[in-house]
């Protein structure tokens, strides 16, 4: 990064990229010369389950640190759960759900929104092992193996599952 003349730096504006152009650059040549691509690709997993579970980051927390924060009452981790599916599983706002997959699985509280498209749930990333029943989190349920194809970054925040109210 460069900064322009000596102000305070604020990406873009007052701050460059050390790009040829100055910008933040989507393709780049340093890349396909390196390693052979400069754009990331896309390739569709195995789809075994019918939801998607998405885990980005969170507002409440920086990946796991805070991740104490949510466990007053030590209720587990909410999943928003689109209406169209979880009326069909009984799923109500509020009911401890199993989520899982082959890989592993976890309790998660529901609350239904249309704020998730059908098909897909959302909870967010960083929270600690203890805030599930099962000592696991979202987290078991992605493919640890599964590597980016630019510089074989971790990979983890979408795995296929499926979801049922615990009894």
């Amino acid at each position: 990064m460069t900064t322009v003349d000596g102000a305070e730096p604020m990406m873009c504006a007052t701050v460059r990229p050390a790009t040829p152009s100055g910008r933040i650059e989507f393709f780049s040549r340093d890349l396909e010369v390196r390693i052979g691509y400069g754009l990331p690709r896309y390739e569709a997993g195995e789809r075994a389950y019918p939801l998607t579970i998405i885990s980005p980051s969170s507002a409440k927390r920086t990946n796991a640190t805070f991740g104490n924060c949510a466990l007053s009452g030590a209720r587990a981790e909410e999943v928003e759960i689109n209406p169209a599916d979880a009326a069909p599983r009984g799923i109500c706002d509020g009911d401890v759900l199993w989520v899982c997959n082959e890989r592993g699985e976890t309790h998660l509280v529901a609350r239904t929104t249309d704020a998730v498209l059908p098909g897909v749930l959302y909870t967010p990333k960083g929270v600690w092992l203890r805030a599930s029943p099962t000592g696991q989190t979202v987290n078991a349920l992605l493919d640890a193996d599964v590597r980016t194809d630019i510089e074989y970054g971790a990979c983890c925040n979408e795995a296929y599952c499926d979801v049922a109210r615990v009894a």
